[in-house]
């Protein structure tokens, strides 16, 4: 779903010269910037910051797809850090320095906490005034643009790779007209939260998934399960109880449904299931 949204925005410029939709034009990244912000790393803490404490974030903060603010290092106690450096909802940070695979990344901050910094390796891109904010952040997430900042980042290995910000401004461009920057804007942020609301679902699902599989494989090492292939009744019967099903907010054009799996028993309250036949990993 992601990617999806990534490639509605540059579907058809894999190259500069390709032709683009009416009312499209070609550009520089400088001519869609204001300014870019960089960062600071002083001596931090080989730990993540308390909720009281200023931390530097790290990489990892904007390389996942989305702002991780957890991901951060604390700095000591009276270290001077510039207001200016401060991250803010609203903020378009890039990933400067890491991988090939990685430089370039890109995420929008929809909220932070006080007291996160930006670092050496980050940095803070300020749109023009007319530039939907929304439009420029899932543009340089897209598969063109960032072909064009690995292209042009520097360093010899690749565990490590530098983009310069002339080089950053130097990258060409599909401008759109600012009502398709407000539609496309508007749509690419709806796939990405549509994608995180299934993350949620996924990672619910996995995790009641292995409640279940260690409750099952407790229950069939205490030989409290018999084969379904046995004529005699199990000796006992062992009720599992299952954790409740995730519930994910509406938001836009996603529409979350309970999902009714074979485990589930005819009493919804209990939400108990008698395990006839089971399938284990031992």
């Amino acid at each position: 779903m992601q990617d999806a949204a990534h490639h509605a925005l540059t579907a058809q410029c894999d190259a500069a010269t390709q032709k683009l939709p009416h009312g499209w034009r070609w550009g520089r990244l400088d001519d869609v910037i204001k300014r870019i912000e960089s960062g600071h790393s002083p001596r931090c803490l080989e730990r993540p910051a308390e909720s009281d404490e200023k931390a530097v974030i790290k990489t990892s903060a904007i390389t996942r797809g989305r702002f991780l603010e957890d991901e951060n290092k604390a700095v000591p106690a009276g270290t001077l850090l510039k207001e200016q450096h401060e991250i803010k909802a609203g903020d378009i940070l890039l990933c400067r320095a890491n991988s090939l695979d990685h430089v370039g990344a890109t995420v929008h901050v929809t909220e932070c906490r006080p007291g996160l910094y930006l670092s050496d390796k980050s940095l803070r891109l300020v749109p023009n005034t007319g530039i939907d904010d929304r439009w420029l952040v899932s543009l340089l997430a897209a598969p063109y643009v960032r072909a064009e900042m690995a292209r042009r980042s520097n360093g010899t290995l690749s565990s490590m790779r530098n983009i310069m910000q002339t080089n950053l401004q130097d990258i060409p461009i599909p401008i759109a007209p600012l009502h398709d920057q407000v539609r496309l804007g508007r749509q690419a942020t709806q796939c990405r939260h549509a994608a995180d609301h299934l993350r949620l679902r996924v990672q619910k699902a996995l995790e009641s998934s292995a409640l279940l599989r260690r409750a099952l494989a407790d229950a069939a090492s205490a030989g409290r399960i018999m084969s379904p292939a046995s004529s005699s009744p199990p000796q006992v019967e062992i009720a599992l109880r299952l954790p409740p099903q995730p519930s994910v907010p509406n938001d836009g054009d996603w529409t979350a449904r309970q999902v009714h799996t074979p485990w589930m028993a005819a009493d919804q309250h209990s939400r108990n299931v008698l395990p006839v036949q089971l399938e284990l990993e031992l």
